[in-house]
């Protein structure tokens, strides 16, 4: 028997793993995006996906039958992708101090053939033709467009302007990658 905990989506009633999900917390009439799942305060939870999000957007009483409370919903799809972005930023460079990044094309070449990683991030100004190459030495890898400059990037994890870093299989890289299939999912 699997037991991890399971939550049911508000929107779409699957039962996911918390990771895949996010917890919405009602506070005197607002709504609050509860990434950690841990904030006080009754809660209730919904795919990390637009579709779902968009559901509960369209039809709020779901949302306030949940909560037990009257709520006002203020563009919630912005709150869980600004949510989602503060959770991203800090998984990765709770990923760069812990040492599960890989960063430096030349590296990257030699890395990607010899261990197994969990994905590819790749800066939004990367060039295509760095791209194609990276793609091509890393196979079926998830390759993750992330909204961040080379030189934004870099800042974040401590190093000069980073291209395409490579998450290596860890409790950090997973945390950073489920934050990033996060980002995908919401568009």
């Amino acid at each position: 028997m699997n037991s991890r905990p399971h939550r049911t989506c508000i929107a779409c009633r699957r039962k996911e793993s918390p990771q895949h999900l996010f917890r919405l917390v009602g506070n005197e009439g607002r709504v609050w995006v509860d990434i950690k799942g841990n904030c006080p305060g009754r809660g209730a939870w919904v795919c990390a996906r637009s579709s779902c999000i968009l559901k509960i957007q369209r039809r709020p009483a779901v949302l306030a039958r949940a909560l037990r409370a009257p709520i006002r919903l203020d563009d919630l799809m912005e709150k869980a992708r600004e949510a989602n972005n503060r959770a991203f930023v800090d998984a990765l460079t709770l990923a760069a101090r812990s040492g599960s990044l890989v960063g430096g094309t030349e590296k990257l070449k030699r890395v990607l053939v010899k261990e197994r990683h969990l994905g590819l991030l790749v800066s939004s100004d990367a060039s295509a033709r760095t791209v194609a190459l990276l793609l091509a030495i890393a196979g079926n890898m998830p390759v993750f467009r992330v909204h961040l400059s080379r030189a934004e990037l870099g800042r974040l994890v401590g190093k000069g302007p980073r291209t395409a870093l490579a998450v290596r299989p860890s409790r950090t890289g997973q945390a950073l990658v489920t934050m990033l299939r996060r980002m995908l999912a919401l568009g």
